[in-house]
C-alpha cells in the first residue's frame, strides 16, 4: 500500500531540504498554532498590506512563539531521523520564517 505522505522542499543557505510531517502527537498544537498564525497574518496584512511576513513573528505571544519554535524542531527532527537535536534547534532558531512556511504547507491537511 502507498501513503503518498506529502513532503515539501525548502533551500536554506544554498542547500535543499526535504520537509517531512509531523508525527501525530503534534498534530493538535500545530492545528492551534496555525490558526493563530493564520489569524495573526490577516489581521496584520490588512492593518499594513506591505509588512513583511517576518514580522508576524514580533506579533506572537512568547507561548505561540516558543510552541511555534517546538514544532519547527520536531518538523526538522522527523525531516531527518538522525539529526543531533542540538544542531536541529540551532538551526530552527536562524531559519524560523522559511522553516515555517513550509512546516505550515506539509502538515495542512490535503483537500478531499
Amino acid at each position: 500500500m502507498k501513503y503518498g505522505i506529502r513532503t515539501e522542499q525548502v533551500t536554506i543557505d544554498q542547500e535543499l531540504y526535504t520537509i517531512k510531517p509531523l508525527k501525530g502527537e503534534f498534530y493538535a498544537e500545530f492545528m492551534g498554532i496555525a490558526t493563530i498564525i493564520q489569524t495573526k497574518l490577516a489581521q496584520s496584512k490588512k492593518d499594513n498590506p506591505d509588512l513583511p511576513d517576518e514580522e508576524l513573528l514580533i506579533a506572537l505571544s512568547q507561548e505561540d512563539y516558543s510552541s511555534l519554535q517546538k514544532l519547527a524542531v520536531e518538523t526538522l527532527m522527523a525531516s531527518d531521523a538522525g539529526a543531533n537535536r542540538a544542531e536541529i534547534e540551532g538551526f530552527a532558531s536562524q531559519n524560523l520564517m522559511p522553516i515555517v512556511t513550509v512546516m505550515l504547507k506539509v502538515n495542512s491537511p490535503k483537500e478531499a
